[in-house]
């Protein structure tokens, strides 16, 4: 049966399994790198540079990714993001595992990883709703946030053992096998390019500059931005720091560290699972201010002798 003649149904999961594979090996990659790192020098300056290598690109390449995503395929714009990134990291990989372990090159990893999910997010996030219809989005959607979770809970599992057992360069292969066996599911999904204007004169610059101006034109997603923006930046420190810190309270093992992650995760599946019961709130913003003070609250209490 040719992939155009797949029903959404089947399209669909085969679009939600490829994607979280994807999620999968990127974050045992995330925590290999992180854990490695912490490990290896105990040193805040290092877990700057770590932050900053992951999520930098992805933010300096974000609005082009959009652009991108509303001009060409977005599939193949997955494919060939994943399709580089496997490849590249693969490459500096056996660097770093077969000839010097320089620190840097785990850096240069994140960073190549950091610019591709830049790229691809725009576009996946902009797929699904192409395979969906949409009386039935919220529920994919749904459907999609338990496989994330369950993507996100076993990760860190997996790169304690391999990272503790087998070495890290071993983490890189369960990536690049997690990425093939997505790409496999993603090639049985037919998504038409988008139906925009492609002149390809036309300057991307001016997409960006319009979402830029709606932004400014609308001053409650305006507000959201600048508020959600800042207090990341607030948060962003003391989320990053908790591996270092789980690591000179407790001990450099490495089972300390995935479970620091662990209940990271599970966390967010909670709050995830109460979202997605309750559905409709009738104060959204509040809910999400609520959120951020109870993770300033808990960092607070973090920091107490």
């Amino acid at each position: 049966m040719s992939h155009k003649n797949l029903g959404w149904q089947a399209q669909t999961a085969a679009f939600l399994l490829s994607q979280n594979l994807f999620v999968f090996g990127s974050s045992t990659v995330f925590y290999a790198v992180l854990w490695d790192i912490a490990l290896k020098t105990s040193s805040g300056a290092w877990m700057t540079y770590v932050s900053l290598a992951t999520a930098l690109p992805a933010i300096l390449i974000s609005l082009t990714a959009g652009v991108l995503a509303d001009r060409y395929n977005r599939k193949m714009l997955i494919v060939l993001s994943a399709a580089v990134v496997t490849l590249l990291t693969l490459l500096v990989a056996s660097i770093f595992a077969f000839m010097t372990q320089d620190l840097w090159l785990l850096l240069v990893i994140a960073v190549i990883r950091s610019f591709g999910n830049g790229l691809e997010n725009p576009a996946a996030n902009a797929l699904l709703p192409q395979l969906v219809p949409a009386k039935h989005l919220t529920r994919v959607n749904g459907y999609n946030q338990i496989l994330m979770a369950a993507m996100l809970v076993m990760s860190p599992l997996l790169a304690g053992y391999i990272l503790s057992d087998l070495g890290i360069f071993w983490i890189f292969v369960v990536d690049a096998l997690s990425a093939a066996l997505a790409i496999l599911f993603l090639s049985v999904v037919h998504v038409p390019t988008p139906s925009a204007s492609h002149d390809r004169a036309a300057k991307r610059a001016d997409g960006i500059l319009a979402g830029l101006q709606y932004v400014r034109r609308t001053p409650i997603l305006l507000a959201f931005m600048l508020f959600t923006g800042l207090a990341f930046i607030l948060v962003a420190p003391s989320s990053q720091l908790s591996t270092l810190y789980v690591n000179r309270t407790f001990g450099s093992e490495v089972w300390h560290l995935t479970f620091n992650e662990w209940f990271w995760t599970i966390g967010a599946g909670l709050g995830g699972l109460y979202i997605a019961r309750h559905k409709h709130f009738r104060d959204q913003l509040g809910l999400i201010a609520i959120g951020f003070a109870g993770s300033g609250l808990a960092f607070a209490e973090m920091g107490l002798p």
